[in-house]
C-alpha cells in the first residue's frame, strides 16, 4: 500500500513540472484519553505537491515519515508503562485554500500508521503494536518568506487527537 501511494504521488506530479513541490518539518503532539492518558511526540518530514484548481484552491497530496522523540510514563496500579514511538508513516489530502497573499487555510483527510512499542518495568518485558487509522484534520499556513511558510494543524485519528507545528519550503 505505501508503495503504491509513493508511485501513484510521483505519477501524478511529473506530468506537471517540478514548480509546485513543498518539503516540511513538523513536531507533533499524539495524546489519547481512556483508560490510560497517552501523550508521546514524534518529529516528521514531508513531502508535498499542490495541484492548483483555481487561483486560490489547490489539492496537495503529501506523505510524511516521522520518529518519536518524546516518550510517556503511566501507572495503573501495581503496573508502570511506558509508551514509545518507534516511527510513524501518513499519507494525506489536503484541500487548501489561499485566504490572502500571505495565509492559507486547509481540511484534509489522511491515513496514519504509528509503530510504538509498550515497556512493562513491573515484569521487564515489551510489546510492539502497530496501528493504522483514518483520520481528518485543519489546519492553517502563514507564508513567513517567499517559499516558506510556518503551518499549525489538528488532525483526529479514531480517539487519538493529533497536533503539529512545523515549517514547510515550496520550490
Amino acid at each position: 500500500m505505501n508503495r503504491l501511494l509513493i508511485a501513484v504521488f510521483i505519477a501524478f506530479a511529473s506530468f506537471k513540472g517540478y514548480a509546485n513541490w513543498a518539503i516540511g518539518f513538523n513536531y507533533t503532539e499524539l495524546s489519547e484519553s481512556g483508560e490510560i492518558d497517552v501523550n508521546v511526540s514524534a518529529i516528521s518530514a514531508s513531502l508535498a505537491y499542490a495541484f492548483p484548481i483555481g487561483d486560490k484552491l489547490s489539492i496537495v497530496p503529501e506523505i510524511k515519515y516521522g520518529l518519536g522523540v518524546g516518550d510517556d510514563s503511566s501507572a495503573n496500579g501495581a503496573l508502570n508503562i511506558d509508551l514509545e514511538v518507534n516511527h510513524l508513516f501518513g499519507a494525506s489530502i489536503r484541500a487548501q485554500y489561499d485566504v490572502a497573499e500571505t495565509v492559507y487555510m486547509f481540511a484534509s483527510v489522511s491515513h496514519l500508521t504509528v509503530d510504538s512499542r509498550l515497556i512493562f518495568s513491573s515484569s521487564s518485558s515489551s510489546e510492539s503494536d502497530t496501528s493504522n487509522d483514518f483520520g481528518a484534520g485543519i489546519g492553517a499556513g502563514w507564508l513567513i518568506f517567499e517559499s516558506t511558510s510556518i503551518e499549525l494543524s489538528y488532525e483526529r485519528f479514531d480517539d487519538t487527537n493529533v497536533f503539529s507545528a512545523g515549517f514547510r519550503y515550496a520550490f
